[in-house]
């Protein structure tokens, strides 16, 4: 009995340790040099911003760091005599660190030097996944990573006594469905976010598309014609005409492809130097405070004003160079359904020159 007893003390770990930490065992080589080059890949097929760019022409550096670093652990515990499986604490976090590869490539930026660009999970939803959203998966599949692999290492140091551990077993079998799982439902998630995002009205995207097209466009016509008619009064102060109309259009918050339903209002006039040009920082504000708008700042040599409103549009007035007066709106945003119908109707703008009157602004529609 005793003889049996010393085989069986003695038999090799690899027949007693469990099916998950035998197969990590045996992958664990391959996953450090296969994930990074993936990573390259994946980049390559679908970056085009100035942080894909940086990868791809440091991939040669990027894959063989990734590759040493992700083995040293594992030659640490081959030196201690280990050969045939995981030790179960170390497991889990090896299935961490893998699966964070797969969330920095889906969850890349992807801007450039003069646009910004949808990361490929922005993409792969194709709705209104927010840049905040897809950054934090990014952030977070990179500290996971890197905080998983100095776990490894500190426990790699020394090799727990070879017994079978049913708990880290379950813990590693759990980490393995929860990594896809979650990356799955990011995409869900971050557009359920956005989904109980209110615009500057208070209203959801849900509550804006049940409208109709001409609905959405009389309210954002309503909305322009508001928000100059608070420019025309300051504009009335300063001078009677000659106003020259540098903008005056609904923009697309989806410009850069980002899937963002919105819109908000840009309004934009200047003013030549004439003699009756007049300069009132007190009577500006006055019409400002008096309209419900905050100024946050009243400059008066060379005039300044800021200020904003309820709903978080942005005026200034400013003296400016070679332009004696300028005054320049920008609203907040409103949301608008999946076809656009605000900015397809109103995003032409209006006619932009001069020659308008104080009371007049160029017609969107």
């Amino acid at each position: 009995m005793q003889i049996q007893t010393d085989a069986a003390t003695a038999m090799p770990l690899v027949r007693r340790a469990s099916v998950i930490r035998r197969v990590s065992w045996r992958i664990w080589p391959w996953m450090n040099w296969l994930l990074p080059v993936g990573f390259c890949l994946v980049t390559l097929m679908t970056g085009r911003g100035v942080l894909p760019l940086l990868v791809i022409f440091g991939s040669p550096v990027l894959i063989l760091a990734a590759g040493l670093l992700g083995s040293l652990p594992r030659l640490m515990l081959r030196r201690q005599g280990l050969a045939a499986a995981t030790p179960g604490a170390i497991v889990w976090l090896l299935i961490l660190q893998w699966w964070s590869w797969v969330g920095m490539a889906v969850a890349m930026p992807d801007d450039t030097f003069v646009s910004a660009r949808p990361s490929p999970l922005q993409r792969l939803t194709g709705q209104g996944l927010s840049d905040d959203f897809s950054m934090g998966v990014f952030a977070g599949s990179i500290v996971v990573g890197a905080a998983s692999w100095v776990a490894v290492l500190i426990l790699s140091s020394r090799v727990p006594e070879p017994r079978r551990l049913r708990g880290w077993d379950r813990v590693a079998w759990s980490a393995a469905a929860a990594g896809p799982a979650l990356l799955m439902l990011a995409g869900s998630i971050g557009v359920g976010a956005v989904e109980v995002q209110t615009d500057a009205a208070g209203e959801r995207p849900g509550q804006v598309r049940q409208l109709s097209a001409a609905e959405q466009v009389d309210r954002a016509q309503e909305r322009y014609d508001a928000a100059q008619q608070i420019v025309s009064e300051l504009r009335g102060i300063a001078a009677a005409g000659r106003w020259e109309a540098n903008a005056a259009r609904a923009e697309s918050m989806n410009v850069d492809g980002r899937g963002w339903e919105s819109y908000r209002l840009l309004i934009d006039f200047s003013h030549d130097a004439t003699p009756d040009l007049v300069v009132d920082r007190d009577a500006f504000a006055t019409v400002l405070t008096s309209a419900g708008w905050s100024v946050t700042r009243a400059d008066a040599v060379p005039l300044r004003i800021d200020a904003r409103d309820a709903q978080g549009a942005r005026l200034t007035m400013e003296q400016q160079g070679d332009t004696p007066l300028r005054i320049m709106v920008t609203t907040e945003s409103w949301w608008q359904s999946a076809d656009v119908p605000v900015t397809a109707e109103l995003g032409r703008g209006g006619d932009i020159g001069g020659g308008y009157a104080a009371e007049e602004w160029p017609r969107l529609r």
